[in-house]
């Protein structure tokens, strides 16, 4: 009498059974082997995970196949916060936040950034300098959306026009430090 292996198992079972494992399992279980990590490569099989995002150097966990569906993300904490005089500066630079903003447009599952992000919400940070339509079609992807940051009035047009018309997946919108009825 022979005996059968789990890798006996067909490609289909084996997924489902992946999918029913708790994360910290299938953490463990894409370093088994090689053809177990080829199949948790499913993006499906890591829409639970939380991606912190704290400087480019991290920008290439976006492009890992596996959180192509992340549902999350956690950005700029720690992201090098240092005194400039008086007040606390984030060293992103434009362009940093350019490319995230370019990055987190190809990510389809997306929902939601963490809020406690001192860089990503504060109402220091300006992102006026990002194309409105490069900003607007990532914002209106998010479930909530908290506009501390600086935005142009272009874009800030765009973003409640596109939550206007229902053509945003905004259901909270947290205004502070706007006096936006000089929105026209």
């Amino acid at each position: 009498m022979s005996q059968t292996s789990i890798l006996d198992l067909p490609v289909e079972m084996m997924s489902r059974i992946f999918h029913l494992l708790p994360p910290h399992d299938m953490k463990s279980v894409v370093m088994v082997c090689k053809s177990w990590s080829e199949l948790g490569e499913d993006p499906k099989m890591w829409t639970w995970s939380l991606v912190a995002v704290n400087s480019r150097e991290n920008f290439h966990k976006l492009k890992i196949r596996r959180l192509q569906l992340v549902r999350e993300l956690k950005i700029g904490d720690r992201c090098r916060l240092f005194f400039k005089g008086q007040e606390l500066v984030c060293k992103w630079t434009q362009s940093d936040w350019i490319e995230l903003f370019e990055i987190l447009l190809v990510l389809p599952a997306l929902v939601k950034i963490r809020r406690s992000m001192l860089c990503f919400w504060d109402h220091r940070t300006s992102f006026s300098f990002i194309e409105p339509c490069l900003l607007v079609n990532v914002f209106r992807r998010l479930e909530e959306v908290c506009m501390g940051s600086k935005l142009s009035s272009d874009q800030m047009v765009q973003l409640f026009s596109a939550i206007v018309e229902n053509r945003s997946c905004v259901k909270k919108l947290i205004v502070s430090g706007y006096c936006i009825s000089k929105i026209t």
